[in-house]
């Protein structure tokens, strides 16, 4: 883990996520317990959830030293095998989840410094995103799979996760340490690298207001088009700069993957989260930039590409927010008081100024 060598950083990664995508899903209680596979009826459906694979199963045995299969199924059933499991996974993930907090300090506070060595240490910053966020995303498979046995179940193996009333930052983030580091992750120049974190992050801007409004910088700053400048090959003097589409050596990626594959996608569900969790500050913050480039004495080319940025950032809660506008005219005409206010009428301003 404190490795500066890419090569054993990626191996880590690889392995990581491998721990983590071959545990079980979360699993329902039912009386099929002795199958393989337990069956529960939910919402007229039956969905099917795989315990522990048989092969699983078997090589515990074999572990415990127990001959006999017949006596040791009798005893050791697939939830409490899974539950086991569960628990030694959550341990491991704990471990590792203080490890990786610490290589926060390898990324940069200074943007300036992080720009200019973005592309020297791309492969072992590449490689603490994926390990941080396959631990992140293995840390929310265990709690969940605790909550939904805990909800399932009469008796509930003691476990170091106490999962009652956990938050859904808490269901996902094992940590300040871990969230910091997918900060730092997520203001990275490689849109490689904050294209592998905002994934996990999303679920958590929808729900917690305090961090989606220290996110919406980062993630407003993120929609910037990547682009370099280049000098006329008639000026010696170097003082005009043209700007270029083209990829720059920090981020990693071409205009049109950039669009397709980071921008109008992981990009735009993390805005749309920070959209629901607190709009009224999610759209004062975009026409207060809007308004800002639109207004200032001095414009440039950089100027442009952040205003298309802002704009970007209204565009794509755009829907959202005129949904919830015709649901705020509906019902202040169906209200009895002509000066009954709604809880969308700031941001409905906010809109109509802008327009």
């Amino acid at each position: 883990m404190y490795s500066d060598s890419p090569q054993i950083m990626d191996a880590l990664a690889d392995w990581i996520e491998f721990v983590v995508e071959q545990h079980p899903p979360v699993v329902v209680q039912s009386k099929y317990d002795h199958q393989l596979h337990l069956h529960v009826q939910q919402d007229n459906c039956r969905d099917t959830f795989t315990m522990v694979s048989p092969a699983r199963f078997q090589q515990t045995r074999y572990i415990m030293g127990v001959p006999d299969e017949e006596s040791f199924r009798a005893n050791i059933t697939h939830q409490q095998l899974y539950t086991i499991e569960n628990k030694e996974l959550g341990t491991i993930l704990e471990e590792l989840a203080s490890a990786i907090a610490l290589q926060r300090y390898r990324f940069f506070v200074d943007r300036q410094q992080e720009q200019e060595e973005a592309g020297k240490n791309h492969n072992l910053r590449h490689s603490l995103a994926r390990i941080v966020t396959d631990i992140c995303r293995g840390y929310s498979k265990v709690v969940s799979g605790m909550m939904r046995m805990e909800g399932n179940t009469t008796t509930t193996t003691a476990t170091t996760f106490h999962t009652t009333n956990k938050s859904v930052f808490q269901q996902c983030i094992p940590g300040p340490g871990c969230l910091e580091l997918l900060s730092k992750c997520a203001s990275h120049p490689s849109v490689v690298i904050r294209s592998i974190v905002l994934p996990i992050v999303t679920p958590v801007l929808a729900s917690e207001i305090g961090l989606a409004t220290q996110w919406l910088p980062i993630l407003q700053r993120g929609a910037i088009i990547p682009h370099r400048y280049s000098h006329h090959h008639d000026d010696t003097d170097n003082k005009n700069k043209i700007p270029s589409l083209l990829a720059s050596d920090s981020c990693h990626v071409e205009f049109q993957d950039f669009i397709e594959q980071y921008r109008e996608t992981v990009l735009a569900d993390a805005l749309l989260a920070c959209f629901t969790s607190h709009p009224e500050y999610y759209l004062a913050s975009c026409t207060a930039a809007v308004e800002e480039f639109c207004t200032g004495e001095t414009s440039s080319e950089q100027t442009s590409f952040h205003l298309e940025a802002a704009l970007y950032c209204l565009g794509v809660v755009a829907e959202e927010a005129s949904l919830g506008m015709t649901s705020s005219s509906q019902s202040s005409t169906e209200a009895a008081s002509p000066d009954r206010t709604t809880s969308n009428d700031t941001h409905n301003n906010s809109i109509c100024r802008f327009l």
